[in-house]
């Protein structure tokens, strides 16, 4: 009697444990995410996860896939410090969230588990458009002037931008110097890149030429008299 129940026993505990191992495997939740956009200088969550929140995932990682699959980490210099993932504290939680997004994070992110599935998430992200704006300006000694320049899209947070003044060939203020004496960078919006030049001199007449992300630019001529 005592034998067969020990057998009994036996059996129940290994059925028990085989039970368990058949969901110990990660399967995702989602195969195919939508598409997000964001702003650069934006932060955004990417999604991917375990069905079975008590799953504790072999192994995982997230790509970017037109990147020839360069994998999106902190150990990858262009995503160092920006990135960070949830699985530490959440086993089953594969998302990733990267932070002060730029115009070269756009494209299709993956989440692979365990080398085999994967689900994918397209991300776009809207960088600055420049204005047109009248490229003419003329003021009066000691006075001041504004020089526009402005993204289209009041959301837009350009990544790097600068004004420079062409008949000295160097930079007067830029997204890391935006005051620099007379000169200051009006910033009453995160789009507005436009100039403002106080106490006027004959010598600051000339082509200023406000320039974004190194691709855009738009030029102003000055007339001071």
């Amino acid at each position: 009697m005592n034998s067969v129940l020990q057998t009994d026993t036996k059996k129940s505990i290994h059925n028990t444990k085989s039970s368990h191992c058949l969901f110990t495997g990660c399967t995702l939740s989602e195969t195919k995410q939508e598409p997000k956009t964001k702003y650069t200088g934006d932060s955004v969550l990417l999604s991917c996860s375990c069905e079975d929140p008590n799953t504790k995932p072999e192994d995982f990682r997230w790509t970017h896939v037109e990147s020839n699959e360069t994998e999106v980490s902190n150990e990858t210099p262009r995503y160092k410090d920006r990135v960070h993932t949830f699985h530490t504290t959440t086993p089953s939680n594969l998302s990733l969230l990267i932070s002060n997004l730029t115009e070269e994070d756009q494209g299709t992110y993956r989440c692979t588990m365990n080398k085999k599935t994967s689900t994918d998430t397209s991300l776009i992200v809207k960088g600055c458009v420049l204005t047109e704006h009248d490229n003419t300006k003329i003021s009066y000694l000691g006075e001041s002037v504004i020089l526009p320049c402005s993204c289209k899209d009041p959301q837009t947070k350009p990544e790097h931008f600068e004004w420079k003044r062409t008949a000295v060939n160097e930079t007067i203020v830029s997204d890391t110097d935006q005051i620099n004496g007379r000169f200051q960078i009006i910033r009453d919006s995160p789009h507005n890149l436009s100039l403002r030049i106080s106490n006027l001199t004959e010598t600051d007449g000339g082509l200023y030429v406000c320039s974004v992300n190194g691709k855009q630019s738009k030029h102003v001529n000055l007339t001071v008299t």
